[in-house]
């Protein structure tokens, strides 16, 4: 077959090729740019993903310090120009416009344009973390807890990373009312997050102010709660937020109200266990069961008990069906504050009674209440129960 125009013929070969060259860079560039970015855009001038990509590395590599913003703008100035190529080949890439929003100097600009970037990609960890930490330097504490909301809903295995901002926004009112709205309708990471917050000293407050004003239902966090309150002195809350947790309990399972409890400690009991040594609370909860073997000793069961009333006067109501022969072992001791000695130790009596006690110290009002047992190094085990234990004002 004869070609009538070979000059057609070579240009369109040459066209051809030229343009198989080009998906193929296009294609090996495509299949790259997230693990080597520089390859990529080596490869495929044109590739804005790749472009982003080196933009942000850039970034985030100048930027190790979140709390420095000078070291923050700078790295995104440096940035800047790699970013404006990528999106002037792909106009709409999230990363990108993050870093030219990091490099403006008006706060109020920069976190509208960094709004609108996160619009594109709400799913992008870096880019929300961007914007967090553009509401974190404005103190917007609202914004701060809805952007960790929106990682953490599509990214809960990264709580532990944004748990600490939280924790510093509940020392600001307005983080403490978006907790507060947060839990009429809890997110998944919600308990997660109060279990990391109690730990903090500045933040115990807080949250037992919040807890008083919720019906959240996350017990391990209320013994917690309770516990840390007692740990950093402040027994008058820990007694509030005890005795609204307990209100609240006893409105959903009224059968909980039996006198022997132990879920919130100290304020509940805490009981020894351990071999031949302990205390269990019986299947109906209305009484105590004691096993003490020979030659063991100590506290089988305390709480900590606030004292209403005018004076010093306490009564004290003891009812139990241990064996007469056990009771020279057994006393019931009444403390003050963290003092090891007690101001007052009462042998078990022989029957139910109710004792007077008149020499609680002054500004004592809460008083911590043990049970202590010491039987002989030889005999018979401590073996009964203990229907009821309990301390008024006189």
């Amino acid at each position: 077959m004869k070609i009538n125009r070979p000059q057609r013929l070579v240009g369109a070969t040459l066209l051809g090729l030229g343009l198989a060259v080009v998906m193929l860079l296009q294609a090996m560039s495509g299949i790259t740019y997230r693990q080597a970015p520089q390859l990529a855009t080596t490869l495929m001038p044109m590739n804005g993903l790749a472009r982003e990509r080196l933009a942000f590395a850039e970034f985030g590599a100048g930027a190790t310090d979140p709390t420095d913003m000078a070291s923050v703008i700078q790295s995104a100035i440096s940035a800047a120009p790699t970013a404006r190529e990528a999106i002037a080949d792909e106009p709409l890439l999230p990363k990108a416009h993050a870093v030219l929003a990091l490099e403006m100097q008006d706060q109020g600009a920069q976190a509208e344009f960094l709004e609108l970037a996160t619009n594109l990609n709400r799913r992008d960890v870096s880019l929300q973390g961007v914007l967090l930490q553009n509401r974190v330097s404005a103190a917007d504490y609202a914004g701060v807890f809805e952007t960790v909301d929106r990682i953490l809903r599509v990214n809960p295995d990264l709580s532990e990373q944004f748990f600490p901002i939280l924790v510093q926004a509940l020392g600001d009112e307005q983080g403490k009312e978006q907790l507060a709205g947060l839990l009429r309708d809890p997110p998944q990471w919600l308990e997660d997050f109060a279990m990391f917050a109690v730990e903090n000293d500045a933040a115990v407050e807080t949250l037992a102010d919040l807890r008083r004003g919720s019906s959240m239902d996350y017990k391990y966090f209320d013994a917690r709660l309770i516990a840390r309150l007692v740990a950093v002195g402040d027994l008058k809350t820990a007694y509030e937020t005890y005795s609204s947790i307990r209100d609240q309990s006893a409105q959903d399972q009224p059968e909980a109200s039996g006198l022997w409890r132990n879920q919130y400690q100290p304020f509940d009991w805490r009981l020894a266990n351990r071999s031949g040594f302990r205390a269990q609370i019986s299947r109906t909860g209305n009484s105590l069961d004691v096993f003490v073997r020979p030659g063991q000793a100590g506290v089988l069961a305390e709480r900590i008990v606030p004292v209403a009333g005018s004076g010093a006067g306490m009564k004290l109501t003891i009812k139990h069906s241990l064996d007469r022969s056990a009771l020279p072992m057994m006393r019931v001791n009444f403390l003050c504050g963290n003092n090891t000695q007690p101001f007052r130790s009462v042998e078990f009596p022989a029957s139910e009674s109710v004792i007077s006690i008149a020499d609680r110290p002054a500004q004592c009002e809460f008083v911590r209440m043990t049970i202590y047992a010491r039987p002989g190094s030889t005999g018979t085990p401590i073996d009964g129960a203990i229907e009821s234990v309990s301390l008024t004002g006189a």
